[in-house]
């Protein structure tokens, strides 16, 4: 009993602020249509569920979806920086900084920019989305166009990849404070490879659990391929800036320190990629009923990811027993830098005001940013765009080996 009693409570503090996936799902406001296309679908893949095993045992292709995951229990993290405020000075991490974060995947908050710069940063953003960024989206027309007729325009779209674009935000992402940080972890060349806008809207709920380790995210490839020897929780560093105050009230970050070491939910979660028929028909029958729903219905990644997280906390009942959630309210301007690899996520926000915050990912110039892929797809609610990716592939400079690209410039 008292191992049961810490299992729920343990559960119960990973859930804090989101409601359980059949809950979620049953919420959902469906078409008549669309109901009954799930029935329809559902009875179909419960009738063809042995004919499938069946062939596939013929085919020697067995499915254990647990099979290795041991080796991804314990992953080390090595930094890959040299240079430390000891040896280098200015703004760069104490060597107890850093490795706070290859134990922790995490570090702050930091301060980074005033609340009067936050402040007018936000409100740069605001309006330039309510300009319609002026027509230069970095998806590109075809991705916002789609995104527009559905509904789904937002400034989480309209912000993405825009350091390419827009001065303002570029700044940002090179702030020479932020590039000796990033230094101290990633080494001498940094590049910004991709910054967002994170919105959650008045009364709504907040993110939930996630971790990336490389960014197959809308499509079956990844974003960074490391090379070899690298970490591959180690190829992008997030760096997420309050652009005002935020608490557990409004929608503050929260982040399992610790959590980049044990991979075994993110490799499961690329075996689902890779192996999307055959882990549909593994499921039982309520996880097909979920995941058919958030997949199909709602496009909503996260939701998704909630059904994959809850599988896998039955199927590896030790994952994350030995580490705890914790919450980073931020004063508005401060910044976290954490290991994307980390599982991660926001607390619902309880106000009547959208809570905005800027995201930024970095890597080193050797990583490859969409390498091989000319275009990406890109997520517009019903289905996906293709998105070019020439002009992403380079990502942003800002730190090389004379030291931060912005401070050269100025």
């Amino acid at each position: 009993m008292p191992d049961d009693d810490a299992d729920a409570a343990r559960l119960s503090r990973l859930y804090e602020g989101h409601v359980p996936i059949a809950t979620a799902i049953e919420q959902l406001h469906l078409t008549r249509y669309q109901r009954i296309e799930r029935v329809i679908l559902m009875n179909l893949i419960g009738v063809l569920r042995p004919l499938y095993w069946l062939v596939r045992r013929l085919r020697g292709r067995p499915f254990d979806v647990t099979a290795g995951l041991e080796e991804f229990a314990q992953v080390a993290n090595p930094t890959r920086g040299t240079r430390t405020k000891e040896s280098h000075g200015g703004d760069h991490l104490t060597a107890e900084q850093v490795a706070t974060y290859e134990r922790d995947g995490v570090l702050g908050p930091l301060p980074l920019l005033t609340p009067e710069e936050a402040a007018a940063h936000r409100a740069f953003v605001v309006q330039t989305h309510a300009a319609d960024w002026h027509g230069d989206y970095a998806i590109g027309k075809a991705a916002a166009d789609e995104l527009k007729r559905n509904g789904l325009w937002a400034i989480n779209h309209g912000a993405i990849w825009q350091e390419r674009n827009v001065p303002e935000i570029r700044a940002i992402a090179q702030h020479p404070v932020l590039a000796q940080r990033l230094a101290s972890l990633i080494g001498d060349d940094v590049v910004a490879w991709r910054t967002q806008m994170f919105v959650v809207e008045p009364d709504t709920k907040g993110t939930f659990w996630h971790a990336a380790t490389t960014f197959t995210e809308d499509g079956d490839l990844p974003a960074l391929t490391p090379p070899p020897g690298m970490p591959a929780a180690m190829a992008n560093v997030s760096c997420w800036i309050a652009l005002e105050d935020v608490d557990v009230d409004t929608a503050c970050l929260r982040i399992i320190p610790g959590s980049h070491s044990d991979v075994r939910l993110d490799t499961l979660i690329r075996r689902f990629s890779r192996d999307r028929l055959g882990f549909v028909m593994h499921f039982d029958r309520a996880d097909r009923w979920n995941a058919l729903t958030a997949l199909r219905y709602t496009g909503d990644i996260f939701l998704a990811g909630q059904v994959a997280f809850d599988v896998a906390l039955r199927l590896l009942p030790d994952l994350y027993e030995s580490i705890e959630p914790a919450h980073y309210p931020m004063r508005a301007g401060e910044c976290l830098l954490f290991s994307s690899n980390n599982l991660h996520g926001s607390y619902p926000n309880r106000t009547s005001e959208p809570r905005l915050a800027m995201g930024i990912r970095y890597t080193s110039s050797d990583v490859g940013i969409y390498a091989g892929q000319p275009t990406i797809p890109y997520a517009t609610g019903v289905g996906t765009t293709e998105v070019d990716t020439t002009r992403l592939r380079d990502g942003v400079p800002v730190h090389s080996a004379e030291g931060p690209v912005a401070a050269r410039d100025q």
